[in-house]
């Protein structure tokens, strides 16, 4: 690893939350899919809900299954941006992200986690996230880096970025 990096496990973290660097994580446990055999728990995993800039931020983690009534009424209004699994295949179902997008309200999505002719895994492509959404809702950012800032978020929600995969 380059710098001095905090890594930060949101499942040691207490239920409100913690600072690391100067920022408040807070986490939502989750459950990875029980489908598929990866040689760890499948609890183990959590939704990261924190601050940057100005703007909350979600990200999904690695969850394969619905996010929880209670999550979703303690998310509910309080994300600008939601990273979000759009790759399926041991990841959460579509229908399940679209309940979670409509019931959390997030200004904006940045699908994750999809198909990519870089990539190794089998999983489908951002395009069969994207038909779910207005084609004028939808941004190609052309490259991997965006940059949100609070005054520049979108009037029309969920807007989506959809950003050039890196690898």
């Amino acid at each position: 690893m380059r710098g001095d990096p905090t890594i930060v496990n949101a499942l040691e973290l207490p239920p409100k939350g913690a600072e690391a660097r100067r920022l408040h994580i807070r986490p939502f446990p989750a459950m990875e899919s029980m489908t598929f055999a990866f040689g760890r728990d499948p609890d183990a995993n959590a939704l990261y809900l924190f601050t940057l800039g100005g703007l909350r931020v979600l990200h999904i983690g690695d969850i394969g299954n619905p996010i929880s009534q209670e999550h979703l009424d303690a998310l509910r209004g309080k994300v600008d941006v939601l990273f979000a699994l759009a790759g399926t295949h041991a990841t959460i179902a579509l229908e399940d992200l679209d309940a979670a997008i409509d019931a959390i309200g997030p200004r904006v999505v940045v699908p994750m986690h999809y198909y990519s002719s870089r990539g190794v895994l089998d999983i489908e492509p951002v395009e069969t996230f994207l038909v779910r959404y207005r084609a004028e809702s939808i941004t190609r950012v052309g490259g991997p880096e965006l940059e949100l800032r609070p005054e520049s978020l979108p009037a029309q929600v969920p807007h989506i970025y959809v950003q050039e995969r890196s690898r």
